[in-house]
């Protein structure tokens, strides 16, 4: 990770290029800093109706009017032996039928 602070004596501030990060390390980074995380449970079907269950830490409401909630399926990432990013079934699933709901863990 790339880290840029001053040598001032006043507080400093990490700068982080995500560039120069793995997607692994900014993950990291990113479910640190960002407390509480409440867990969604995404359900979603497939076109063929077969169903899936899937939790995401990230997720929240964007809007009341009407009421949208936005959740960020990750691809799965290419691995060393060549596999191209892949898509999560969740996201599959959302881009087949165009629905999903979200069930929040309490």
């Amino acid at each position: 990770m790339s880290m840029d602070a001053s040598n001032s004596s006043r507080a400093t501030m990490l700068t982080f290029n995500p560039a120069d990060c793995e997607q692994r390390q900014i993950y990291k980074l990113m479910t640190g800093i960002i407390v509480p995380r409440p867990i969604a449970l995404v359900s979603t079907m497939d076109a063929k109706g077969v169903a899936n269950l899937a939790p995401f830490s990230f997720f929240c409401g964007v809007g009341s009017a009407p009421p949208t909630v936005l959740f960020c399926p990750a691809l799965r990432p290419a691995d060393p032996a060549g596999q191209p990013e892949m898509r999560k079934d969740s996201l599959r699933n959302v881009e087949e039928t165009g629905e999903f709901v979200v069930n929040v863990v309490s």
